[in-house]
């Protein structure tokens, strides 16, 4: 019953108005290409992550249109004489129906692919390789909406967990997730801006339950043509049903980005760097910090780039 209202609230709060006319075609796409470190005290080497997404939209007809896109992500590490990867893939489909200009709401599906772990002697005979292969298939409804310099998007989805070796030890019928997030920007001024984002993962199995909640807020200010600072901080909580010990983090990052194409915000290349760091401590003595630098790219093509569904987040 919950599942059921709060789908029929996301629905229903995209569903005022009639639709009005859009253009058909092509409506733009994005490549974001990012590179990150995480690092601890107790670790020698930091973590690394190669990121690289696109996504893409067309208007079948002014009122009914698809978005697909495909990403990649990459995590490495080097410790010691040994060297451990793992590779994620996903696909994704969005359909929506535009009820104006400013509006559209819809459904979704994606799919990820997690390797097996690999652990390779560096400059040794051979590589181990650690059972962790799974898919999980995500589906959902979303929607966003735009109005007096506020545009907000919320989604809502389940996942399965398919083809992975956990299946071997649980029953997947007893098995059930799913996620809940909402984001907003609000444009204040033209060189001004806030953003915010939250988002909870609900994860039960045979009465037993795991909740993730996580959120961020952030700001960032154009201090001069093309050039922004940002600043942000962010949180999570892990809590378990029948666990009074909760895993929590907080953290902040500072970041600038330069936008290559002057006065050209649908087509120009934005490149951007960061750094960060987030405190993780358990109820009961554990507290770490882990410190963070990325730096990427977003490549943009076509007019309606920025209308583009943002990628699909468990958490």
């Amino acid at each position: 019953m919950k599942n059921l209202l709060i789908t029929s609230s996301l629905a229903l709060a995209f569903c005022a108005g009639g639709a009005l006319a859009q253009e058909t075609g092509f409506q733009g796409g994005e490549l974001n290409l990012s590179f990150a470190g995480y690092n601890n005290d107790n670790i020698d080497n930091p973590v690394n992550n190669f990121s690289g997404n696109f996504a893409t939209a067309y208007n079948i007809s002014p009122a009914f249109g698809v978005q697909v896109g495909a990403g990649y992500n990459s995590f490495s590490i080097e410790e010691g004489s040994a060297a451990a990867s793992l590779d994620m893939t996903d696909l994704n489909a969005h359909m929506y129906y535009n009820f104006n200009e400013n509006g559209k709401a819809g459904i979704f599906v994606a799919r990820y692919s997690l390797s097996n772990i690999y652990l390779e002697e560096i400059g040794g005979p051979g590589t181990d390789m650690f059972e962790s292969a799974s898919d999980l298939l995500t589906y959902g409804l979303e929607g966003t909406m735009e109005f007096g310099g506020v545009s907000i998007e919320l989604r809502y989805g389940m996942a399965d967990v398919q083809n992975s070796f956990l299946l071997e030890e649980i029953d997947s019928d007893q098995l059930d997730i799913s996620f809940v997030s909402a984001s907003a920007e609000y444009q204040i001024s033209p060189k001004f801006e806030l953003t915010a984002r939250l988002a909870n993962t609900h994860v039960s199995y045979d009465g037993d339950s795991i909740d993730l909640f996580t959120y961020g807020v952030g700001a960032g200010y154009e201090v001069m043509t093309n050039l922004t600072v940002l600043a942000g901080i962010n949180g999570a909580q892990l809590s378990m049903s029948g666990a009074t010990d909760t895993v929590d983090s907080f953290g902040y990052s500072i970041g600038v980005e330069y936008e290559l194409a002057a006065g050209n915000a649908d087509q120009g290349i934005t490149l951007y760097a960061s750094i960060g760091s987030n405190n993780i401590s358990v109820d009961g003595g554990f507290d770490e910090d882990v410190s963070n630098y990325k730096i990427g790219a977003s490549i943009p093509f076509g007019a309606g780039s920025d209308n583009l569904y943002s990628r699909i987040k468990l958490f």
